[in-house]
């Protein structure tokens, strides 16, 4: 194979995708103020064809983007008998890994979505949030934003499931690498890197309730990004346990307060 220079990811991501993730949170903000025909439209807006056009060009058969060269003495294939068995993090250690790693990939930092969350989203939203089984019938901002627990060290390779060994990434940089070690696909360890910080929550809050409404200032966080820009952000109560009746009679009956009909409640919760 082709000799492979040492990158940060396989691909840069393209402009169009930071505007699908504003799109996006503003379409959680929309929600959350009891707007569901902002919010669908903007998750609409978000599903930009480019953007799937991206993530095939990596994740896609011969990539361009995706080169490999042998690298001696590397770990070689794993037989299946002889490999740790291979588990996901739990809820719990999912929790850990993007308490460490924020909501953006280790890899080529693009913002990321957790499966539960988009999942939560397209309950809401099934026309503007589509998710089939073939790759062109799903949303392509969710799509590539779809958040990984990527091994570092493959089990394939003699990985093994230990915290240590697992970062958060994209679709993209996942699927791109597959069972492939860092050095064979020329990528810089990302952990070697302090983890992106930013105000974007993988659109946690979409199952939020504002614990009050908001006082500017005492509840506002500020944080500046990369690109010198502050932004402001309000703090949430999050509900992270899975959904029961209860919990969604009380998304209801908050929507219904600010505003909602009792339907438009019951589309949403």
């Amino acid at each position: 194979m082709r000799h492979t220079a040492i990158r940060l990811c396989f691909r840069e991501p393209i402009p169009e995708i930071a505007e699908a993730a504003r799109l996006l949170d503003d379409a959680v903000s929309a929600h959350l103020s009891g707007d569901v025909k902002a919010a669908e439209q903007l998750l609409l807006e978000a599903n930009m064809p480019v953007i799937r056009a991206w993530l095939d060009s990596i994740w896609g058969a011969n990539s361009p983007y995706v080169q490999y060269r042998v690298v001696p003495n590397a770990h070689p294939v794993i037989p299946n008998e002889g490999r740790i068995k291979v588990r996901m993090p739990s809820a719990e250690e999912k929790q850990r890994l993007h308490q460490r790693d924020g909501f953006h990939c280790r890899f080529c930092g693009m913002p990321v979505i957790r499966k539960e969350i988009r999942q939560r989203i397209a309950k809401a939203y099934p026309d503007a949030l589509q998710w089939g089984r073939q790759n062109i019938t799903q949303h392509a901002a969710f799509q590539s934003m779809w958040a990984q627990y990527d091994h570092i060290v493959p089990h394939a390779r003699g990985g093994t499931n230990d915290l240590n060994n697992v970062v958060v990434t994209c679709a993209a940089c996942n699927f791109g690498r597959m069972n492939y070690l860092l050095e064979e696909v020329g990528l810089s360890d990302p952990r070697l890197r302090e983890p992106i910080r930013s105000s974007w929550d993988g659109l946690e809050r979409f199952r939020a309730i504002p614990l009050r409404k908001p006082t500017r200032g005492k509840d506002q966080a500020s944080v500046v990004g990369r690109d010198g820009i502050e932004i402001n952000s309000f703090l949430y109560e999050v509900v992270e346990k899975e959904d029961t009746e209860e919990m969604r009679a009380a998304h209801r009956r908050w929507l219904i307060k600010i505003g909602l009909s009792e339907e438009e409640a019951k589309r949403v919760s």
